[in-house]
């Protein structure tokens, strides 16, 4: 009878400790699911900031590339303007020039 209280509390304590295993590796797996989720979750945000961002760059780089274009446009019409100014000095001059050789004939 002795040895059959013993066995029965050897059982128990057993039985006890595959709960306690079992509690634990549930535990565990709660952790695990949590710091998943948690980094799911911070992975999401960064992707979502790193959107913003590049959305903000594609968005500066457009106004940029709109900006060089117009200052490219500028730039020739500036110099065909110089170039017109340029033309019509040198037919002034070309003018006078034979204004003056009349003169001394």
């Amino acid at each position: 009878k002795t040895a059959s209280a013993f066995h029965e509390a050897r059982c128990q304590s057993l039985e006890l400790e595959l709960t306690e295993a079992e509690y634990s590796s549930v535990q565990a797996e709660i952790t695990v699911r949590e710091v998943s989720e948690s980094h799911a979750e911070e992975l999401q945000a960064v992707h979502s900031t790193h959107a913003e961002h590049r959305a903000r760059l594609e968005s500066t780089v457009g106004l940029l590339e709109e900006q060089v274009a117009a200052l490219s446009v500028g730039h020739r019409q500036a110099s065909d303007s110089e170039a017109a100014m340029a033309s019509a000095l040198l037919a002034e001059i070309d003018a006078m020039e034979s204004q003056e050789a009349q003169a001394e004939e």
